[in-house]
């Protein structure tokens, strides 16, 4: 009789910065406010394991507030921790509820008047809790700022994205080709005819998608890179089918680069945005990162060289190993004219 074949552990994705960091914060609340815990209490409580928590307090430990002397940082009970139980016994005001100051508090207000501004353009039913929400910030943070908030007046212009978007929504309503100006991702600005099939929501940015009779082929536009939108009224099309919100996706360049990350610059996730992610037994991280841009990898290799291991494929290596001899070989005239 064979023995049955174990099954595969299934592969943990790495957490970014901005995770860890917001279970931190509440680690030290969630003790502030309970006392004591176990370690298996926390590691149920936050959906980690055990280990994860054990890693969080020592983290912690060396954690705390300007100077960073021994009074300065968190600390806990070491001889309850010796028995598996968390108590915290200086929280150092992490726990204390964030305030925002004035300049973080009328940015914030800024943005929630433009966000308003978005949602009443779009003039969708399903937004009314959304609509809700906003205007309850927006009242509260006035409230909050008093006089302070007669220095802000924030409105969406007429060429923003909140009258773009009603105008393509019209545009697909009525199917009707619109123009626009449009900033492709290397900062070219031209304009466009497009005629409209969908508008959808991809990783926090709106999208529209359609033929677009200026490159003769579809294409997919972010909505905050158009200009002036105008609708081709007397013109009109026929609306392609198969192209549906839900099956519409941004387009890739194609040229895919895979960045191994030194442990200490798993930092650089949170910066990069990426296709996968994996992490080696060794704590190497992998981005595999869509390049449209060579430039721009370039320029980002070149900045955090002490982060990166490798660079596959290795063209994209060389590029940015002839891009720093040739600032090298630069700074070399430049030093001899400065001794001239």
């Amino acid at each position: 009789m064979t023995e049955p074949t174990p099954t595969a552990r299934k592969k943990r994705t790495p957490e970014t910065a901005a995770t860890r960091t917001a279970r931190l914060l509440a680690l030290v609340g969630y003790l502030s406010h309970n006392g004591e815990a176990t370690i298996d209490e926390l590691a149920a409580h936050f959906n980690v394991t055990a280990k994860q928590i054990r890693a969080d307090i020592d983290l912690l430990w060396v954690t705390g507030t300007p100077g960073y002397m021994a009074d300065d940082l968190i600390d806990f009970d070491a001889f309850a921790l010796d028995q598996g139980v968390v108590r915290l016994t200086a929280a150092r005001g992490l726990e204390q509820p964030l305030r925002l100051g004035i300049k973080e508090s009328i940015a914030l207000l800024a943005a929630l008047n433009a966000l308003r501004g978005i949602i009443t353009a779009s003039d969708e039913s399903d937004l009314g809790a959304s609509s809700t929400t906003v205007e309850r910030l927006i009242s509260k943070l006035t409230l909050n700022l008093g006089e302070n908030s007669r220095a802000l007046d924030v409105q969406l212009s007429r060429d923003g994205a909140g009258s773009a978007l009603a105008v393509l929504r019209g545009g697909i309503e009525t199917s009707t080709p619109v123009r626009f100006t449009y900033v492709n991702a290397s900062g070219e600005t031209a304009e466009r005819v497009v005629e409209l099939w969908s508008i959808f929501n991809q990783s926090g940015h709106l999208y529209a998608q359609g033929f677009c009779r200026t490159a003769d082929g579809p294409r997919v536009f972010r909505l905050d890179r158009m200009g002036s939108a105008t609708l081709l009224t007397g013109d009109s099309y026929q609306h392609e089918k198969g192209h549906e919100p839900g099956q519409a996706r941004v387009p890739r360049s194609g040229n895919t680069v895979v960045l191994t990350l030194h442990p200490h610059g798993r930092w650089l996730v949170d910066e990069v945005p990426h296709e996968r992610l994996s992490e080696a037994p060794s704590g190497l991280v992998e981005l595999t990162v869509d390049v449209s841009r060579p430039q721009w990898l370039v320029e980002f290799l070149l900045a955090h060289a002490g982060h990166v291991v490798s660079v596959s494929p290795p063209e994209y290596a060389n590029l940015v190993a002839d891009s720093a001899a040739r600032a090298l070989v630069q700074y070399g005239d430049l030093q001899e004219s400065q001794g001239d």
